[in-house]
C-alpha cells in the first residue's frame, strides 16, 4: 500500500501561501459592488495583481470603465465582453474577459 511522505512544514507553508490569495480573492469579491471600478485605483491594483493584468493604461482604463458599466447595467455575456475588448484593443482576451465575468457573476466558471 502506498503511504505518501508528507513534509508537514512544507504543507503548512503551502497553505499559508494559498491563504493570502484567498484573502485577496475575498476582498475583490466583496468590494467590487461598493466601489466605482472605473476610478478606484486601490481596487484596480488589487485586481491587476491578483489576476496578473499587465496591460497599458489605455487598455486598463477601457477594461475598468466597461467593468463598472456592466456591473450597474446588466449581466454581460462572455461573447459581449470578449468582442468589446477585441474591438477596442485588437486582442482576443479570453482570460481577462472570463475573470471579469466570473467577478460579476460568481456562479460562472
Amino acid at each position: 500500500m502506498f503511504e505518501p511522505k508528507i513534509d508537514v512544514q512544507q504543507a503548512v507553508a503551502g497553505l499559508r501561501k494559498r491563504e493570502k490569495g484567498l484573502i485577496t480573492y475575498e476582498k475583490i469579491m466583496t468590494s467590487y459592488k461598493n466601489t466605482n471600478l472605473s476610478n478606484d485605483m486601490t481596487f484596480q491594483r488589487t485586481f491587476n495583481g491578483f489576476y496578473r493584468i499587465r496591460r497599458n493604461e489605455d487598455w486598463r482604463k477601457f477594461y475598468y470603465e466597461n467593468f463598472e458599466k456592466w456591473k450597474n447595467e446588466s449581466t454581460p455575456t462572455f461573447p459581449l465582453i470578449l468582442e468589446t475588448l477585441y474591438r477596442h484593443t485588437g486582442r482576443v482576451e479570453c482570460s481577462f474577459s472570463s475573470k471579469m465575468l466570473a467577478t460579476l457573476c460568481p456562479d460562472f466558471p
